[in-house]
């Protein structure tokens, strides 16, 4: 009762210096109850509010699915010093904290009480579910904000502490996908009191965050919490979006800090300091002379994140049947890749245990090793890394789904907002994202600033209406942008102009194609027929 007392005086006199300081203040109002939040004045009389740093869930218990914290708790309560992100390491830098799930809206201030519910875009950030946050992915969105949509980012658990997993010892798999369910169901619940409309919300990821968002479609812990999904560059098919061997990561993570039953009590009486010292050794697993992490969603045995590898889940109708608009960059190469110097297979994302297909897989690292040019390995390794993961979940979802699904093709005649050079011209992984959401120095030539404007008057007018070019509203396309079908292959191609045109798969698409089939189904012939024209 005292630090309810407390957390009330505290929040009148925060009041009272917002008030006494002229600003503008955004509330939300319950029963003579309130949350407050920034406010950000426009030269055109807008108003932004920025409501930071929310708790969805009660501070979690290491390696333990969270508990979602209601409304009711938060009101009269003051959160600046939330952390801003997960723990994690970048780079042998370790930051963030264990105690981190926060979520943030921004929306545009209305004094119309009454207006209708608007439309909410939820956004998960990208990091290969092990590094990251929203608020270094996007921060200049005020053009959707101004168009009266809410935005919502949130924080969830990374790498070690979100994805490792050890069933019998009671750790369970796929935490950080569960606090994004939780998160989710917080909004569905909530935003209203926002001002968004729960029956109108659109999950949105880059990256991991895309693959992520490709698991909400097929998982029943997410049902019915979105009505359309946004997925840029990355789908549950990507190597580095699942790990069949997680459990296997995981205890030879305890083997190796010489802990000898491996166990979540045994975890638990680690410091943080200690387990993020040993993750920063040696958890990783190299695919394709890729290294990626080795703590990735993963099969959950009870089915309520999870429940089966990602090309068996895309072979079935999706749980959340919703429209969807994809996104690719020509290149998809990345800035702080970690390459290996030579091909290599393992069984942590294939699910078979066939002996034969390895040797096949070994057979094809020795040839592919004889026959190597850059350029090959190059777009070899960039089809096994981003383009085969998304090429043939828009072909299969597309084939399921009752709702239209578009894809385009980032891939602009220049180089503004490039993260890093390229000796290759074309768009590199996140290009898309940081053109649409970052402020970049020096700012966009005025060629861009157009270009810039109208794929964010495409994203809005899905958000909104579900489909990209809707005739009741402007659009700057010269012919309607069709929904990809396998037969057709329809796509946007934003270079230096937008144009409608057909997918193209190169001879490494068709290559990846014939081995995907054989590692995920063990349908080889065609790849053992293909490769003997490599010898």
């Amino acid at each position: 009762m005292l630090l309810h007392r407390i957390h009330l005086v505290l929040f009148i006199i925060e009041l009272y210096f917002i008030l006494c300081s002229g600003k503008s203040a955004c509330f939300i109002e319950s029963n003579l109850k309130r949350i407050s939040g920034r406010s950000t004045n426009y030269d055109n009389g807008s108003i932004i509010c920025e409501y930071t740093n929310i708790p969805y869930a009660w501070k979690p218990k290491r390696f333990e699915p969270a508990k979602l914290m209601p409304i009711e708790e938060i009101f009269n309560r003051l959160f600046k010093n939330a952390p801003k992100k997960c723990i994690q390491a970048i780079d042998y830098f370790v930051s963030g904290q264990e105690n981190c799930l926060y979520l943030h809206i921004y929306s545009l201030w209305s004094e119309n009480v009454t207006r209708p519910l608007q439309p909410v875009f939820v956004y998960l950030h990208g990091g290969t579910f092990n590094t990251g946050t929203a608020q270094e992915e996007i921060n200049n969105f005020e053009e959707f904000l101004l168009e009266g949509i809410i935005f919502v980012t949130l924080n969830y658990r990374l790498g070690l502490f979100g994805f490792s997993s050890i069933a019998n010892e009671g750790i369970e798999p796929n935490l950080g996908f569960k606090d994004q369910q939780l998160a989710l169901k917080w909004i569905q619940d909530y935003i209203y009191n926002f001002g968004g409309d729960p029956k109108q919300i659109t999950l949105a990821g880059w990256s991991a965050g895309a693959a992520a968002a490709t698991y909400h479609l097929y998982s029943e812990g997410s049902k019915n919490l979105f009505s359309k999904a946004i997925l840029i560059s990355g789908s549950f098919l990507n190597p580095w979006a699942f790990n069949i061997e997680t459990e296997r990561c995981t205890l030879k993570f305890c083997e190796d800090l010489k802990i000898q039953n491996c166990s979540k009590l045994a975890l638990r009486r680690q410091t943080t300091r200690k387990l993020m010292a040993q993750y920063l050794l040696n958890s990783h697993f190299d695919h394709f002379g890729i290294q990626f992490p080795c703590f990735l969603p993963s099969i959950d045995v009870n089915g309520s994140s999870i429940s089966e590898p990602p090309h068996l889940l895309l072979s079935k109708k999706p749980v959340n049947d919703v429209p969807v608009l994809m996104g690719y960059t020509s290149l998809e190469d990345n800035c702080d890749v970690q390459w290996g110097n030579e091909y290599s297979m393992n069984n942590y994302t294939f699910p078979s245990n066939n002996k034969k297909i390895f040797e096949i897989f070994e057979n094809i690292s020795i040839i592919l090793r004889a026959k190597e040019t850059k350029q090959n390995v190059d777009s070899l390794r960039r089809m096994a890394d981003m383009h085969h993961g998304i090429f043939k979940f828009a072909d299969v979802y597309s084939g399921y789904s009752k709702n239209p699904l578009y894809l385009y093709r980032f891939a602009p005649a220049h180089d503004d907002g490039q993260l890093c050079f390229s000796v290759e011209k074309g768009a590199l992984h996140g290009d898309d994202m940081r053109f649409i959401f970052w402020k970049v120095e020096p700012p966009f030539s005025k060629r861009s600033v157009k270009l810039r404007l109208e794929l964010i008057e495409l994203w809005i007018n899905f958000i909104k209406y579900g489909y990209p070019s809707p005739k009741e509203y402007t659009t700057t396309l010269s012919e309607p942008w069709k929904p990809y079908e396998r037969v057709n292959r329809t796509i946007l191609n934003i270079g230096g102009k937008l144009t409608i045109r057909k997918q193209k798969f190169s001879k490494f698409y068709l290559f990846w194609d014939v081995f995907y089939d054989c590692a995920m189904f063990e349908r080889c012939d065609s790849l053992t027929k293909q490769m003997e024209k490599y010898k």
